[in-house]
Order: structure tokens, then C-alpha cells, then sequence
């Protein structure tokens, strides 16, 4: 007696129900593989063009880009496997900064000129010399390449 009063739904409706959720699934997976969803993500793509170290002063002059979309964030550099935490000065497109996360790339910036002097570094290298320099961003992500050693300053 209480089974004839259940129903189910139509077989039209359940089957309008899954054609749905399985659109659903298909896009979301879609656009992920395309990455149609990494503009939302706000991540840093920093890269350093090119890097010259003076060995005399120990001051490393980077041109570095972002082509992500988020800010890329200084947090330590390191030169030739020295890390480099506290230097004596910094300087951005010509614009002096009191700290790394104080050095901010935009999204999209090309070129821009970072200058770094840090103490530990100077004489540590020989002129000629490639050295591998790696910035670490806030985020833990890493950009490096080499540099080339040069006597003298910038």
C-alpha cells in the first residue's frame, strides 16, 4: 500500500538533469586545460633578461620582466650560491628602496633595471667569471639565469 503511492521522476527530466551537469563538468575541465581560469589566479612569471655582477663593489644589475599576472615580489637574491639578505642598497629603474619587498614588478613590466649591492658579494668572484643569480619571490617561486663577472662599478 505505501509503494503505490511513490513516484519517480520522468525519464525526460532525469535525463535533461544529466545532460546538464555533464555540460558543466565538460567546461569546467575545458577551461582548465586551456587555462582559461589562470587570469584569476593573480601568479608572478618574473624573468631576468640579463644580469652583470661588479665584483669590486659586489652590485649585481639585473633587466628583469613579468609576464604574469600578478605583482612579483622581491624577497632575497642570491649570487653564485651567496645569499644575499640584508644589501646596502637597492634600486629600482633608478628609484632607490629601503628593502626586497620593497621591489615590486607589475604584471606586464619589461626591462625594468634592478640594482642590487650586497657586501657579501664583492670580491667573491673573478672577473670573467658566469655566476648563476637566482631571485626568490614572496611567493616561493624562483627566476634565474647567469651573470656575467666584471672588475669595477656599475
Amino acid at each position: 500500500m505505501f509503494r503505490a503511492r511513490m513516484k519517480a521522476i520522468s525519464p525526460v527530466i532525469a535525463t535533461i538533469i544529466i545532460v546538464a551537469v555533464t555540460i558543466a563538468i565538460a567546461v569546467a575541465v575545458a577551461g582548465w586545460l586551456m587555462g582559461l581560469w589562470s587570469g584569476y589566479t593573480n601568479t608572478p612569471a618574473l624573468s631576468i633578461n640579463t644580469a652583470t655582477l661588479y665584483n669590486d663593489t659586489g652590485t649585481l644589475v639585473m633587466l628583469v620582466s613579468n609576464t604574469g599576472t600578478g605583482d612579483a615580489v622581491f624577497q632575497y637574491v642570491e649570487a653564485g650560491g651567496i645569499t644575499c639578505l640584508s644589501p646596502s642598497a637597492i634600486y629600482v629603474n633608478g628609484n632607490q628602496v629601503t628593502s626586497y619587498s620593497a621591489v615590486v614588478i607589475k604584471p606586464g613590466a619589461q626591462n625594468v633595471n634592478v640594482t642590487i649591492t650586497c657586501s657579501k658579494w664583492a670580491g667573491a668572484f673573478t672577473p670573467g667569471q658566469n655566476v648563476e643569480v637566482r631571485v626568490v619571490l614572496k611567493t616561493g617561486q624562483t627566476a634565474t639565469a647567469w651573470a656575467t663577472v666584471k672588475a669595477g662599478s656599475p
